[in-house]
């Protein structure tokens, strides 16, 4: 029988406030007002399906053969009810918008040099690399040292809210143009791409997988990244262009798709709002059957998604089907006061920002934690040592206008990315010829395992080690 995907979301008010997380109501377009619908095909689109969503007053915006699946807009108030009529569709939904959860920006900016792409630079020899901690929490240092350093053949995919590809971190082909997308259209600096980031996010996540490493040392140096864009200034965006851009990414041949964003809210008891759930579960399959390793941050709102108040939602993309979840953790391990970005005390008390939970966190990695100032470099002003240092979009802020500059961020975005470039240097060593599941099976192995032995909700399979998942058993 087919249910039309009309629907009220159940969510915990708490969590609303915190994520930011909006949805739509499920209620028919007033008359006049433009919606966009997410329709799913019985198995696929039927044939004549622009023309049939033509005739009940629609426009195809995107098609996603791929996986049966179309993105709609129509401004008749009746259209979900027609839709839903129509031979050969499983559901419709109207596509739900939502706020990508926000990473704390320190506002410190600090200048880099001036300098050009140098192809073999050393990554230690970068400006910033000394307090760049999470590279040596990860082992990259000691992978560079052993002769890892990437492979240009192996592409990551960024899907945030684009790239400063005019940052000079960023030159010389680090992205590729021809590759890189935009699936949210906003106000742009005259002649820019429409990929180009003035939020600040995607840049900084990018930086932290790939660079050239004049001011700024990255996990991956010489991997290709792919920006896809997919939120702007406000950090919104919606189901459906979530679902464009991971079968986007997948079929231009991304190797690791890195999503550094997650919102909560549909009810899995809601089987009208599974068969929403349904679409992005599909584009996750396709992704893995192209061999791409999805990538998720596991959030930071401190939630534990299995207790009780949470294990009826889901939490997505981290929570779906082929979606490795990264927890956060902070420089120093060992002390009881910073074992984790979370940090448990002795008692036992949960102090900070990342969510956990086995059903979110497969491995952990540095994403920084909120306690220490320093003065890392003579002259420059005290920085949150223990946060994440990576490049700063010239558009998104006055003070970043150089296009050398870079800025501290603290969130399990952060880890998600230096995931994503442990992955990449990880593929690269086996030419980029790795799939998504081989690639787990590597870090696995070479994962630190802190906390409770084995498994755990924090740290899942452990600390990822890109050195160790290297050299052990080759």
């Amino acid at each position: 029988m087919r249910v039309s995907m009309k629907f009220t979301v159940t969510i915990l008010i708490a969590a609303l406030a915190m994520s930011g997380f909006a949805l739509s109501t499920g209620t028919p377009a007033a008359a006049g007002e433009a919606m966009r619908y997410v329709i799913l095909g019985a198995g696929s689109l039927p044939v004549g399906f622009d023309s049939l969503i033509a005739s009940i007053g629609g426009r195809v915006v995107a098609r996603l053969d791929e996986i049966g699946a179309a993105i709609v807009e129509s401004d008749e108030p009746t259209f979900l009810y027609a839709a839903d009529a129509l031979p050969g569709i499983a559901g419709v939904a109207e596509d739900v918008a939502l706020q990508i959860e926000s990473d704390p920006v320190s506002g410190i900016v600090v200048e880099g040099i001036d300098g050009i792409a140098v192809e073999g630079l050393n990554p230690r020899g970068a400006k910033f690399f000394g307090v760049q901690w999470g590279l040596s929490n990860v082992a990259a240092d000691q992978a560079w040292a052993a002769g890892f350093r990437g492979n240009p053949v192996v592409k990551v995919a960024i899907l945030d809210s684009g790239i400063d590809i005019t940052h000079q971190e960023f030159s010389n082909g680090k992205v590729i143009a021809a590759l890189s997308k935009s699936f949210f259209p906003e106000s742009l600096p005259m002649g820019a791409p429409a990929y180009l980031d003035v939020h600040g996010h995607g840049s900084h996540v990018a930086g932290i997988i790939s660079t050239n490493g004049i001011s700024f040392a990255s996990v991956a140096p010489d991997v290709k990244l792919i920006a896809v864009k997919v939120s702007g200034r406000a950090g919104f965006t919606t189901l459906g262009t979530l679902a464009q851009a991971i079968v986007y990414a997948a079929g231009v041949g991304a190797d690791v798709i890195n999503m550094s964003f997650g919102s909560s809210g549909l009810s899995k008891d809601d089987l009208r709002a599974n068969h929403l759930k349904q679409v992005l579960w599909l584009a996750m399959n396709y992704a893995h059957s192209k061999g791409a390793l999805l990538v998720a941050s596991a959030g930071n709102l401190a939630i534990d998604w299995d207790g009780s108040a949470f294990k009826q939602l889901t939490k997505f993309p981290v929570q779906l089907n082929h979606v490795v979840g990264v927890s956060a953790t902070g420089p120093f391990f060992g002390d009881e006061f910073d074992s984790i970005g979370v940090a448990l005390t002795t008692s036992g008390d949960y102090l900070e920002y990342t969510d956990y939970g086995k059903s979110v966190v497969d491995f952990a990695a540095p994403g920084g934690s909120r306690t220490t100032y320093l003065v890392p470099f003579p002259g420059m002003p005290p920085a949150p040592a223990d946060w994440v240092l990576s490049v700063c979009a010239r558009f998104s802020s006055s003070t970043c206008a150089s296009g050398r500059a870079g800025t501290f961020m603290v969130g399990s975005s952060m880890a998600a990315a230096h995931m994503s470039g442990v992955a990449a240097l990880i593929d690269s060593a086996y030419g980029g010829r790795l799939t998504g599941d081989q690639i787990v099976a590597l870090l696995k192995k070479g994962a630190e395992d802190f906390g409770k032995p084995g498994f755990d909700e924090f740290y899942g399979h452990g600390r990822i080690n890109v050195y160790r998942s290297l050299t052990l058993n080759k």
